[in-house]
């Protein structure tokens, strides 16, 4: 399928998924292999495709990276960043899961955090502002 480009922006949603059972968030290591932005940590994410809504592919990018199946709360508005990688439409969904995942090829690791230990992380550049914050 291909992928929303707008402007010269990749559009990308982002699961900010959330354990109601932990009280904490879920964030995977990129493997040193990806293209872009390897050996951060992010939010399971990727790039919209065509036709699709942003919670649509947040939910299906949760479900392709960890296997989890997450039931969107709501969104919050997009936000743009750049980076070496290029310019990004960045579309923040927050999602509610459980259980484990089971990564595929893009990650190596995944953590269960509470929002502030991300600042104390090696990360993707805006992730704060997923959250809402300012980084």
């Amino acid at each position: 399928m291909n992928t929303v480009d707008v402007g010269g922006m990749k559009q990308v949603s982002v699961a900010v998924t959330y354990s109601q059972d932990r009280g904490r968030f879920l964030v995977a290591k990129r493997a040193e292999t990806m293209d872009t932005h390897p050996g951060l940590w992010n939010f399971p994410s990727g790039k919209i495709e065509d036709g699709e809504e942003p919670l649509e592919a947040a939910l299906r990018e949760l479900r392709e990276e960890t296997g989890l199946i997450g039931e969107a709360l709501k969104t919050a508005d997009a936000f743009e960043q750049d980076t070496e990688y290029g310019r990004f439409r960045v579309h923040p969904v927050l999602v509610m899961a459980s259980g484990e995942p089971e990564l595929n090829r893009e990650h190596t690791e995944y953590r269960w955090i509470k929002a502030e230990e991300i600042r104390e992380m090696e990360t993707v550049p805006g992730i704060m502002r997923n959250l809402g914050n300012s980084e």
